[in-house]
């Protein structure tokens, strides 16, 4: 006899609540309000008529079978409200049927516990309100644990379908594992438990799998990019020191050749040999050698286009940081800023370094005009607009400036003021 139950209603809006716990926070698609109330009606409606047979023993197999199109329905409801990608969507489905999985086998060890009596009625007259509540605490723990840093770190926007796959797969096969030790007749309580102990660690799995192995081989990455890139610019530092010196000798020897032979050299070769000891005498020149050579070779590369550097500040408040620290602070602060102005009229092509003192902080502001476009990725830092296909390379100069910022104890801030950006750079230097 085939009949239809309300308990595939409760399951699927069990399901629903669970992946509402990540999929609240994504971005959502136009008319969402009525696209959800529609997208759960149809969830319902068809959840409802799922069939039933009477004295089936196969019914742990009808049971999965119930489950999985209850993901179904829920994947293309969460497509149909929300505008973000399938293997995005896959995350938030497996990431919710391992919260209401995780929340049903709480109230399946108390029935295998090994108490008899009142106990054993009381929790079959109200399993439906028991489940309930036990996935809404499920989903309320991974609301916290999971959901938050879902919304923070937007991990819709982040995944790896290859880990949401892999997760997904744990708990299918959960799932199988659970429905197959139930057709096992005669089973004991401690054996019971067991499975529902598989059945927790395996959610749990899949959910450490999506969220903290992703971060942390994301993070890995990012600082073997960074410790690559730190390799190449100490490189092109000490080269950029050799070709200061050259430059250098080459200024003090057309000085002196200019000097020589002034007076028998056409005037044109003159104007030509006072034009490229103008370009050799504009150099920075400051207290810090190093920074000289940061500043000097912007001048040199970027003077043609119009970009020049202005730097206020006393280089003797520097003097705490490490050499290389400081290359690559600079270096990361300016390769924005002039990939900034770059984009803008040749008059606004100004960038301006303020470092100032006050008490053991050290502050160094980075000014520049930009043409106003400024979004903020969700560390909220300023997202690079390089055309770069390589995932990890974006954003990594700022990602750069923050590492050095925080290795001195600071922090750094982005903001705007109508076409002009700034880049706040805090850094604490330690008493002796």
């Amino acid at each position: 006899m085939i009949t239809f139950r309300p308990g595939s209603i409760y399951l699927m809006l069990e399901i629903l609540l669970c992946e509402a716990v990540f999929a609240w926070s994504c971005p959502k698609r136009k008319y969402f309000i009525p696209r959800l109330i529609l997208s759960i009606g149809i969830c319902v409606v068809l959840s409802y008529f799922f069939p039933f047979f009477e004295n089936n023993p196969l019914g742990s197999f009808y049971g999965l079978l119930r489950v999985i199109l209850s993901l179904e329905y829920s994947f293309l409801a969460i497509w149909f409200c929300f505008d973000i990608k399938p293997f995005s969507i896959l995350t938030i489905v497996a990431s919710g049927d391992a919260l209401q999985h995780i929340g049903y086998q709480i109230l399946t060890f108390l029935r295998y516990l090994p108490i008899e009596g009142d106990y054993q009625t009381f929790l079959y007259e109200n399993s439906s309100l028991l489940e309930a509540l036990f996935v809404l605490f499920a989903a309320v723990i991974g609301f916290l644990l999971f959901g938050i840093p879902y919304w923070k770190k937007k991990f819709y926007e982040r995944y790896d379908p290859k880990l949401s796959v892999i997760a997904f797969v744990t708990i299918f096969f959960c799932l199988i594992v659970s429905r197959l030790i139930n057709l096992i007749p005669g089973q004991s309580e401690t054996r019971s438990i067991a499975s529902v102990y598989f059945s927790v660690s395996s959610c749990i799995l899949a959910l450490i799998i999506e969220f903290t192995i992703y971060e942390r081989v994301e993070l890995s990455t990012k600082n073997a990019l960074l410790s690559l890139l730190l390799k190449e610019e100490e490189k092109q530092f000490e080269e950029s020191k050799q070709l200061m010196k050259v430059i250098n000798q080459r200024g003090h020897d057309l000085k002196h050749l200019l000097q020589d032979f002034q007076g028998e050299l056409p005037k044109e070769y003159v104007e030509n040999f006072k034009k490229e000891l103008d370009f050799y005498d504009n150099r920075y020149v400051t207290d810090n050698p190093s920074l000289d050579v940061v500043l000097s070779n912007v001048y040199y590369r970027y003077h043609k286009e119009g970009i020049s550097v202005r730097f206020v500040g006393n280089t003797a408040d520097l003097k705490f940081m490490d050499e290389i620290d400081m290359v690559m602070l600079f270096t990361n602060a300016l390769d924005n800023a002039i990939e900034a102005v770059m984009k803008i009229d040749e008059s606004k092509r100004n960038i301006q370094i303020i470092v100032e003192k006050k008490g053991n902080m050290v502050s160094l502001l980075f000014v520049n005009y930009f043409d106003g476009n400024l979004e903020l990725s969700s560390d909220g830092l300023p997202k690079t607009l390089k055309e770069n296909n390589e995932k990890y390379e974006h954003g990594i100069g700022l990602s750069s400036i923050l590492g050095i910022a925080q290795k001195y104890g600071g922090n750094i801030d982005c903001y705007s003021e109508d076409d002009v950006f700034h880049l706040n750079i805090y850094l604490f230097k330690k008493d002796s």
